[in-house]
């Protein structure tokens, strides 16, 4: 219900599209992974001197690390399979 609260949608409207919590959880997942391999790909043709394509991958994965939704993500889910 919060999901779908916090989403501005109906919670009929989040179940006829998710079948429950852990399909919401794997799609949220996929987005992610999709949106980090695209971000790394353009940071790896982000220059022709590898030690700096390199550096820019490095620092863009530090702050994804560091950022407080990346590391509630990964708490939840992680709890989410503990749970299951």
């Amino acid at each position: 219900r919060s999901i779908a609260k916090r989403a501005g949608i109906s919670l009929g409207t989040l179940t006829y599209h998710f079948s429950g919590k852990a399909q919401l959880i794997a799609m949220c997942l996929d987005l992610f992974v999709d949106s980090e391999i695209n971000s790394l790909t353009k940071l790896a043709n982000f220059s022709d001197e590898p030690e700096i394509a390199l550096e820019a991958a490095i620092r863009n994965q530090v702050e994804l690390t560091l950022h407080p939704y990346a590391r509630r993500f990964d708490f939840e889910y992680w709890a989410y399979a503990e749970h299951d």
